[in-house]
């Protein structure tokens, strides 16, 4: 099944997000700036939102219309991560950057926040 979320565009100041489900045009705004990807597959959005102390679980998936799916834990809180950094595409794999205060690792999600895999990134 192919994504049905498409024409993502972010407002200027990147604290707001625009995007086409279903032929219906959905928003949603946010207090900081964000970044978001949309699954390949599915109907859902990743979206990065920006650190803050003591708060590594700063990644949400958000549904097609725009109401919160979930918050995505991160499997490295409890290790000292900082928080997420960073989402895209590693082959056909959505991939959130983990980050450290000296060093980065990488996660592969799935549309229910799950994490796959960890791995070290390079």
């Amino acid at each position: 099944m192919k994504s049905n979320i498409s024409d993502i565009t972010y407002y200027e100041d990147n604290r707001g997000i625009r995007w086409t489900h279903n032929s219906c045009r959905v928003e949603r705004l946010f207090n900081s700036p964000v970044k978001a990807v949309a699954f390949q597959v599915g109907s859902c959005l990743l979206v990065v939102e920006p650190a803050s102390d003591d708060a590594p679980d700063n990644a949400i998936i958000i549904n097609g219309d725009g109401s919160l799916r979930t918050r995505v834990k991160n499997p490295e809180g409890s290790k000292g991560a900082i928080c997420f950094g960073d989402a895209y595409y590693v082959k056909d794999e959505l991939t959130l950057i983990i980050c450290f205060s000296s060093w980065q690792m990488a996660c592969v999600i799935d549309e229910g926040g799950q994490v796959i895999r960890t791995y070290e990134t390079r």
